[in-house]
């Protein structure tokens, strides 16, 4: 999951910009305009998510867990596409909304 983090964010992952970059008079609008995301996704939300993926995927959990990930699991593809299946998306994207939301109040 973690290799897949880093594939989907690419220098996204540290090139984010930061909360004083918005604020800036001349960089912010230019930021609002052109790091947006997909319709519906601004670029201070599309920021939350890569700060997300960097803490999941790239910091030192991250680092952990792609050791772990990479000895001890089974068929990766397979356990992809089970997932996948399985998966109760309402639940991670419940999950992703109150994670952004507190991202907000730091």
């Amino acid at each position: 999951m973690a290799w897949i983090l880093r594939e989907l964010s690419g220098a996204g992952q540290i090139i984010t910009p930061s909360q004083s970059d918005f604020e800036n008079r001349e960089i912010g609008p230019l930021l609002e305009t052109y790091f947006r995301g997909k319709p519906g996704v601004t670029a201070r939300d599309k920021t939350k998510l890569f700060r997300l993926a960097w803490e999941l995927a790239s910091d030192k959990f991250g680092s952990r867990a792609t050791i772990h990930e990479y000895y001890h699991s089974a068929d990766p593809v397979r356990n992809m596409a089970n997932r996948h299946v399985v998966a109760n998306k309402d639940l991670y994207r419940g999950m992703l909304a109150r994670i952004s939301a507190e991202m907000d109040g730091q």
